[in-house]
């Protein structure tokens, strides 16, 4: 990956997304596949604008609940001990900023609570190239027809993480390769 991301340095723009699993898959692929959630790395401009609108869309209600009480009680206790609205306006605006940057890290925090685990991560231009990087190492270049009647899902699942393994390996490969040079 860190190769990919030094060969990309002259791109104007290299998006980074991890890949998360709910905690109980599902044992056809495609069902599996779609209930994957990619988190993209880096500033949130939704965060910075208006944070809770961010976590109440991700259902982050802890992170909320303490936001709106740090908000409140900050803002009042500053103007309550005299300081310039302004200013109290300008300190706000950095704690939205300061969320911004943080707020993928809880996002992936809550999805860890929940149960989900990250599968990895995968670099691109953009959200389509990094889904499509992603699955075609995920699935290791092996399609597996389900037969309808159910007994093609382990095979499924199987030929799944065989392409995860695969992906892990070349990855690790690509790493040992790089830091040698």
């Amino acid at each position: 990956m860190i190769a990919l991301l030094l060969r990309a340095r002259d791109a104007r723009h290299v998006a980074v997304y991890t890949i998360h699993e709910p905690p109980t898959p599902a044992m056809d692929r495609m069902e599996r596949a779609e209930s994957l959630e990619f988190v993209r790395d880096g500033f949130t401009w939704s965060v910075a604008a208006f944070p809770p609108l961010f976590l109440a869309a991700h259902k982050m209600w802890p992170e909320l609940i303490v936001y709106l009480a740090a908000a409140v009680t900050g803002v009042c206790g500053l103007l309550a001990i005299g300081f310039n609205p302004a200013l109290v306006l300008v300190l706000l605006a950095a704690g939205h900023i300061w969320l911004a940057y943080e707020a993928v890290d809880l996002q992936r925090n809550t999805l860890a609570r929940r149960g989900w685990k990250m599968l990895g991560s995968v670099s691109g231009r953009n959200y389509a190239e990094c889904e499509r990087r992603f699955f075609d190492h995920w699935l290791g270049g092996e399609m597996v027809a389900d037969t309808g009647n159910g007994a093609g899902a382990e095979d499924n699942r199987s030929a799944a993480m065989t392409g995860l393994d695969h992906w892990i390996a070349s990855l690790t490969s690509r790493f040992s390769r790089s830091s040698k040079t």
